[in-house]
């Protein structure tokens, strides 16, 4: 579903790449259910974040 032009974006993470960061991002999921793409800046993000969409 395509966010609509007038909405803002969430505002952009910074920190330390790691796994748990990728982790951290089980709030956006929650968040809006309809969420089908995820975009991170590294392998140990992407890994946190792949653990935590197969516990969902």
């Amino acid at each position: 579903m395509a966010r609509p032009t007038n909405e803002p974006l969430p505002p952009a993470g910074a920190g330390v790449w790691s796994q748990r960061w990728g982790q951290a991002a089980e709030v956006i999921l929650r968040a809006d259910p309809e969420v089908d793409a995820v975009v991170r800046g590294s392998d140990q993000i992407a890994a946190g974040l792949v653990e935590v969409a197969r516990e969902r």
